[in-house]
C-alpha cells in the first residue's frame, strides 16, 4: 500500500477513496472492492462476497459498471488492461484499454495507443481516442487537452469551447474552473460558463469546483495569503477569511482558523469551533477529523482519524491512520498496516487484504 501523505487542502476527502465505494444505479446495489490473495473482488454492504476475487485490481461501481484491471498476458509477460463488470460479475466490457476511468453521464474515459477518448455503457467508442488528456463529462461537456491547451467537447466529440486554457475542469452549477493561459493572468484560476465566456476572471492562486453554489478559493489579488469563497454570481466573500477552506457538503464546510480546523454553515457562521488538526467533508451526516497531525507548510501527516456528527460530537473516536467518506452507511479506513470497511458505529464489516477466515462473512466460505 502506497504511503499516504496528507495535504492541508485534503484532496483525499474530495476525490473518491483509494479502493472506491459507490452506488450501482443498475439495481441500487452498493458494492465495495476487496482484496484477497492479491486478487480483487466485491462485497455488499453486509460484508458478503458477491463477486469472487479474480481481478488484478478493482475500483468503484458507477452507473452500473465496475472498473477492473486484468492480466491479458501470462505470468512471465503480463499485460494489464482495463475493462468493466456489471453488478452480477459479468465482464460486460472486456479488458482491452491501457487505461480507463469510471462512468459519468453514461460515458467513461479510455486510453488506447496513448490517446484518450470515451466509450458508452455498452462499450462502444462514441468518441475515439484522439486527445492527449481528458476529464469526465459533467453537465454534458468534458474538458479535453491537445497541444498543451484545454477546451471542451460535447457528447458527439465536437469541440464547443476552443482549446485555449492552461488547465480546465468539469462543470458544476453551470460554471467550470479554468487556469488562464493569457499573458496578463497566466497561471491564475477563474470560471467560465457553458458558452466559454469568462464570468469570474482568473485571479485566484487556488480554486475548487463549485459545490452548493460556493467555491473555495485562495490567494491572488482579492485574497492575498488567505482563503475564502466565491459565489456563482461572482461575489467574493472578503469579509470572512480563513487560513484554508474546503468546499461545502451537506450545508457545511471545513475551514482553518488560527491553526485549527472547524466548520461553518452557508452563512459562514462558525458552528463547530476550530479544534482539529485536519478535517474532511461531511457525507451522510458524518465527517472525518484528525487530531495529532504534524503540519509543515502545505503538508500534514500523522495523528489519528475519527468521525464527528453535525454537532461536532465524536461518533467514532480517533483511532485510524486514514478515514474516508461514508457511502451507503459504510466507510473505508486504514489501521496501522491494513485497511477495512466500517459501519456508522465503527464496527468492521471487512478487513481488506486479510484472510477470508479473519473476516465476519468469510468464515462460512
Amino acid at each position: 500500500m502506497k504511503k499516504i501523505i496528507f495535504f492541508i487542502t485534503f484532496l483525499l476527502m474530495i476525490i473518491p477513496p483509494i479502493h472506491g465505494i459507490s452506488l450501482s444505479s443498475e439495481n441500487d446495489t452498493i458494492l465495495y472492492p476487496i482484496q484477497h490473495e492479491r486478487q480483487w473482488g466485491y462485497i455488499n454492504r453486509a460484508g458478503k462476497m458477491v463477486i469472487a476475487p479474480k481481478y488484478h485490481r478493482a475500483w468503484a461501481f458507477q452507473e452500473g459498471r465496475g472498473r477492473i484491471q486484468q492480466n491479458t498476458g501470462n505470468p512471465e509477460e503480463p499485460r494489464f488492461f482495463y475493462g468493466f463488470v456489471n453488478a452480477q460479475g459479468q465482464l460486460v466490457i472486456p479488458p482491452r484499454y491501457e487505461y480507463a476511468w469510471d462512468f459519468a453521464e453514461g460515458m467513461a474515459i479510455v486510453r488506447s495507443k496513448g490517446n484518450f477518448g470515451f466509450i458508452n455503457i455498452s462499450g462502444k467508442e462514441v468518441i475515439p481516442p484522439r486527445f492527449g488528456s481528458v476529464r469526465s463529462f459533467s453537465e454534458g461537456l468534458a474538458p479535453v487537452k491537445d497541444k498543451n491547451r484545454w477546451g471542451y467537447i460535447n457528447k458527439t466529440g465536437r469541440i464547443v469551447i476552443p482549446l485555449r486554457f492552461q488547465s480546465a475542469f468539469e462543470f458544476h452549477h453551470g460554471l467550470a474552473r479554468i487556469q488562464s493561459g493569457e499573458k496578463d493572468t497566466r497561471g491564475k484560476w477563474g470560471f467560465i460558463d457553458r458558452t466559454g465566456d469568462i464570468v469570474i476572471k482568473p485571479q485566484f492562486l487556488i480554486a475548487y469546483d463549485f459545490s452548493e453554489k460556493w467555491a473555495a478559493v485562495k490567494g491572488g489579488d482579492p485574497l492575498p495569503g488567505t482563503a475564502g469563497y466565491v459565489g456563482t454570481d461572482g461575489t467574493i466573500m472578503t469579509n470572512v477569511l480563513f487560513q484554508e477552506a474546503l468546499n461545502f457538503s451537506e450545508g457545511m464546510a471545513a475551514v482553518k482558523i488560527a491553526g485549527k480546523w472547524g466548520y461553518v454553515d452557508r452563512t459562514f457562521r462558525v458552528i463547530i469551533p476550530p479544534q482539529f488538526d485536519m478535517a474532511g467533508e461531511f457525507s451522510e451526516g458524518l465527517a472525518p477529523v484528525n487530531v495529532g497531525a504534524a503540519c509543515y507548510l502545505s503538508q500534514c501527516r500523522g495523528g489519528e482519524w475519527g468521525y464527528i456528527d453535525t454537532r461536532g460530537q465524536y461518533v467514532i473516536e480517533p483511532k485510524y491512520k486514514w478515514a474516508g467518506p461514508y457511502r451507503g452507511g459504510i466507510a473505508e479506513v486504514r489501521y496501522e498496516i491494513h485497511w477495512a470497511y466500517i459501519d456508522r458505529e465503527g464496527k468492521a464489516i471487512w478487513h481488506i487484504g486479510k484472510e477470508l477466515s479473519d473476516n465476519p462473512e468469510g468464515k462460512s466460505r
